[in-house]
């Protein structure tokens, strides 16, 4: 899944790279500015895409290792408090990126029609930043998810062999 994210992660910004460009362009060159505005449109939908990808990934895994650690009764306090951390940890940084990027789109599409230039620009710049720091964030809560699913992976694969050279030693 790191891959992947990380994949994603840098086509955002090369999406990213080409509106600010574009935008840095369209001082006054009309087809710029409906380049801008396009490729605008479609970053926002791709990096509120993108961190909504690490929601439904923490929030799936840790229920199917929940799920797993109840079928199989497990001790389940401290993985789930693990668990618990990861999402506790990406989830707000996600999510105010997630609400900065609409913010940014919204005031792009005001300054069309307003002018609200400036307030765009420090969005946008801020919108990176907060990218660059989140996403660094989300590589890592990803690893660490890995990491407990590997751990209980681990702990079901002993049990496993426990439970299968007791049968082999009553039979």
């Amino acid at each position: 899944m790191k891959r992947i994210f990380l994949g994603l992660a840098v086509w955002g910004f090369l999406f990213l790279i080409v509106t600010a460009t574009l935008g840095y362009s369209a001082n006054g060159a009309s087809m710029a500015r409906g380049q801008h505005m396009s490729a605008g449109l479609f970053t926002s939908f791709f990096f509120v895409l993108l961190h909504s990808i690490v929601f439904v990934h923490l929030l799936g895994t840790g229920l199917g290792v929940k799920r797993v650690l109840f079928e199989h009764k497990l001790p389940a306090e401290a993985v789930v408090r693990r668990l618990w951390r990861c999402k506790m940890i990406a989830y707000p940084p996600a999510f105010s990126c997630m609400v900065l990027t609409i913010m940014t789109a919204v005031f792009g599409g005001y300054l069309e029609r307003e002018g609200a230039g400036s307030l765009h620009f420090i969005l946008a710049v801020v919108l990176l930043l907060a990218n660059i720091a989140t996403i660094w964030v989300e590589i890592r809560m990803i690893d660490e998810n890995t990491g407990i699913i590997r751990d209980v992976e681990s702990s079901l694969a002993a049990l496993q062999s426990t439970a299968g050279s007791v049968q082999r030693s009553e039979a």
